[in-house]
């Protein structure tokens, strides 16, 4: 993938962009908890439409700054994988945050402010796996990995306990449906997280 050496400058550009978008997918989230706290008086979903555009646009840069220097196609896939995963982050905030647009009710006796607030936790960790892999601090990298795969396993435990309520409880088809469509966008969330992490973690050993 990428052999033991330092970081070229292209490639700390590069970092620098995922930078960018790991920092949108921690305010994506923020405003997704500001979201969820109250629910009934939301109204304007701009605020994800914006993140969501400009990492879009960080992608675009960073897709070139790629093809402008010496890569293998192998290092051009797994970069290339990471920056989907993150931009996973605001696209289902945006998601998430249009269909409790539509149908705030359904949030009813539904907390997620703990899987949330893990989330949030988890998009930051990324951030500064990232901050680390530039400063060439791989031992660092290794730590956070380790926490944020700890952070998932709450993350599938918390998640397990969200479906089990809707399991259980007598819910009208539509609210079931509307809960696990959020259920199923906060995962993906959390999988994007964790994939970014695990491709960081590997570029580090291999640097380390």
């Amino acid at each position: 993938m990428i052999s033991k050496r330092k970081l070229s400058g292209k490639e700390h550009r590069f970092f620098h962009l995922l930078e960018i978008n790991a920092a949108a997918a921690v305010s994506s989230i923020k405003a997704l908890q500001r979201q969820v706290a109250n629910p009934q008086a939301f109204t304007d979903s701009s605020e994800f439409v914006m993140i969501r555009r400009r990492t879009e646009a960080v992608i675009a840069l960073g897709n070139d700054t790629l093809c402008t220097r010496v890569a293998t196609a192998v290092q051009v896939r797994v970069l290339a994988s990471m920056s989907k995963a993150l931009y996973e982050v605001p696209r289902n905030a945006q998601r998430i945050a249009e269909r409790i647009k539509l149908g705030p009710q359904f949030l009813r006796d539904v907390s997620l402010i703990a899987y949330l607030a893990l989330l949030e936790q988890a998009t930051e960790t990324v951030l500064v796996m990232l901050k680390d892999l530039r400063a060439s601090r791989t031992q660092r990298v290794q730590f956070h990995n380790d926490q944020l795969q700890a952070m998932r396993a709450d993350a599938n435990k918390r998640l397990l306990r969200l479906l089990g309520s809707l399991y259980a409880g007598n819910n009208e088809p539509v609210r079931s449906i509307f809960l696990k469509d959020i259920f199923d966008l906060l995962e993906k969330s959390f999988d994007g997280c964790c994939h970014a992490g695990e491709v960081i973690n590997d570029i580090a050993l291999k640097l380390s």
